[in-house]
């Protein structure tokens, strides 16, 4: 009874593992695609492998073959385990122009002058004007739009800049949520791996983590942080304004999660466990 005990708290956690591998996997390769400037086809043919299979990798649902595994990895310059077990899309924050874009020359920020917001206030005071989602397109088509109505957060100061609280989206992974965001002045300020709301012209906001292409193919490569999501190449000319999120307000506690140098200790606690046992 013991031995099972122990051996079905081993399996779990080394599905809890295997899934964690899994999804830095899928993750490395899409962002080092991206990074590339290559469509999932583009990929596939210069890997001698089908669309279908890299999206099938970069959605989690398949692993691919060790073989192909080191075909990706060399093909990217890097070794099975970095591509396995490295968080490489946040350590190319840290490490700029340690790839090399296959990508057009820059095209330039398209009405830049316009991204500024006319809102019937600064941040003077704890009162910040709050934008519901549906709201959105009378928000970036009128001028003079003015708000409907505001929250005020007497424990958080701002610094200069415009500062709106938005209805979040079923794309922000706590739902019921109102956004605190702070406008940035210049979109090329976007910093790789960091989240950003993204509005368009269209009047949608997007809450997605941010890969800066501004200056190789004029666009933001925008990955959601909610599973199921699709991944958007957004070009420059369709957005309206970018938005720092500085806080946010829930109906919700976030799930806690357990970091992963904990789950492998626990494993390894296990396994010696269950060494005892054979």
């Amino acid at each position: 009874m013991q031995f099972n005990f122990f051996s079905d708290r081993f399996s779990n956690f080394s599905t809890q593992l295997i899934n964690v591998l899994i999804s830095i996997l899928a993750q490395n390769i899409e962002f080092l695609r991206k990074l590339q400037g290559l469509t999932q086809k583009d990929l596939g043919a210069e890997l001698g492998m089908t669309r279908a299979a890299i999206d099938s990798y970069e959605g989690g649902r398949a692993v691919p073959p060790y073989e192909k595994l080191k075909t990706i990895a060399a093909y990217f310059e890097k070794s099975v385990g970095e591509i396995t077990e490295l968080k490489i899309w946040l350590e190319e924050e840290e490490t700029p122009g340690s790839i090399n874009f296959k990508a057009p020359a820059e095209e330039s920020l398209k009405d830049e002058k316009e991204m500024n917001l006319q809102l019937p206030r600064e941040n003077s005071s704890d009162e910040i004007p709050l934008v519901l989602r549906d709201e959105l397109s009378d928000f970036v088509n009128n001028a003079s739009f003015t708000v409907s109505g505001s929250i005020n957060v007497p424990f958080r100061k701002f610094g200069e800049g415009q500062v709106v609280a938005f209805e979040a989206g079923n794309d922000f992974p706590i739902q019921g949520s109102l956004l605190i965001a702070q406008q940035l002045t210049n979109v090329k300020d976007c910093r790789d791996g960091q989240c950003y709301l993204v509005l368009t012209k269209e009047g949608e906001l997007l809450y997605r983590k941010a890969y800066n292409q501004t200056s190789t193919r004029g666009m933001l490569v925008l990955t959601p942080e909610v599973t199921g999501m699709a991944t958007i190449d957004m070009p420059l000319e369709d957005i309206h304004s970018v938005w720092q999120p500085i806080s946010y307000i829930a109906e919700q506690m976030p799930e806690m999660r357990q970091d992963l140098s904990e789950i492998k200790k626990t494993a390894e606690q296990l396994s010696e466990q269950l060494k005892r046992f054979n």
